[in-house]
């Protein structure tokens, strides 16, 4: 790592582990001029070089585009995991207001404004087609029964609740084309929402790229409202309906609302993650095994189910 820092620095560099994310270690750097980030990722699981890769491409692309509210990479080693941007200003957004949600999807817009031909690779778990969603928890549930040793009371909660209710979304949509094509060709930071924003005099600043790329907005738009850290309330998707490029949200509400169904039961397996070993060992990297806690985990993924049903409604009624 020093060596990395090094070479791309100016020595002395004073170097602080701050938190990261659940995949990698993240930390302060400071050279005799500036202040970094340095992100290493967890290289004992099998896709940190893609990890890497995305990240460091998007942050390219989007210096290109000259947008001012992301960090700008300096260098990375895809092989060892390493990635070194300029730090950004601000604090986390806890609360985050109507403002902020239209401005965090006009940034959306704006990095999809530009014409030029960049080298970008598809997003982690890109979807093409509506049937994709689908596909997306199914792909879940194989990883849950490929196990040889997990929670059983997660397991009976995905074959007793999550799992049924999948299969009766699927069952109550089955009229719906499935191959219906979802415009899989805008740049996305995937994995989008609050938790990954920061804010410093009303301005949004966007990080944590690494599952981002060439993507669908209709995913994007599901987990924005779907990721659990720091929610944001499903009717708040009026604020962006009528923005541009997110027609699709009237023009094809009963499709979209299957999607985010269906996202939304992916998110129950997404926060179950901490009982499949390999997740579980990649945030014992990044500091963050701490926060398996099997009962309160379940309580959270019930509690969470039940709330989709009632998101559901508020979603139709709005759209």
């Amino acid at each position: 790592m020093n060596d990395f820092l090094y070479k791309h620095l100016k020595a002395p560099c004073h170097i602080n582990e701050i938190s990261g994310g659940a995949n990698s270690r993240v930390f302060n750097v400071r050279d005799s001029e500036n202040e970094y980030i340095f992100k290493q990722f967890f290289t004992k699981n099998n896709d940190y070089k893609a990890k890497c890769e995305r990240e460091f491409l998007f942050l390219k692309a989007l210096t290109q585009y000259k947008k001012n509210n992301t960090a700008t990479p300096i260098a990375c080693d895809i092989e060892l995991g390493y990635l070194l941007m300029s730090k950004l200003p601000g604090e986390k957004v806890t609360q985050p207001t109507e403002q902020n949600i239209k401005s965090a999807f006009s940034f959306i817009v704006n990095c999809n404004s530009q014409q030029q031909q960049l080298q970008i690779i598809n997003a982690k778990d890109a979807v093409k087609k509506l049937a994709d969603f689908e596909l997306l928890v199914t792909n879940r549930f194989s990883i849950i029964q490929k196990q040889e040793v997990i929670s059983s009371a997660f397991l009976s909660l995905v074959e007793n609740k999550i799992m049924p209710f999948f299969y009766k979304v699927q069952k109550d949509n089955r009229q719906l084309n499935g191959q219906m094509s979802l415009d899989c060709n805008y740049l996305s930071p995937s994995d989008f929402g609050f938790h990954n924003i920061l804010i410093d005099h009303n301005e949004l600043y966007f990080y944590d790229f690494e599952y981002a790329g060439i993507d669908s907005l209709w995913k994007l738009t599901a987990d924005f409202f779907s990721q659990p850290q720091i929610p944001v309330p499903i009717d708040k998707i009026s604020i962006i309906k009528e923005l541009p490029l997110f027609g699709f949200l009237t023009k094809n509400k009963r499709e979209f609302i299957t999607a985010f169904q269906m996202t939304r039961i992916k998110w129950c397996f997404i926060i179950g993650n901490v009982f499949i070993s390999e997740i579980y060992k990649r945030r014992e990297f990044a500091d963050k095994a701490h926060i398996l806690d099997e009962e309160n985990t379940i309580a959270k993924i019930e509690c969470y189910l039940i709330e989709t049903h009632f998101q559901t409604k508020i979603l139709e009624d709005i759209l």
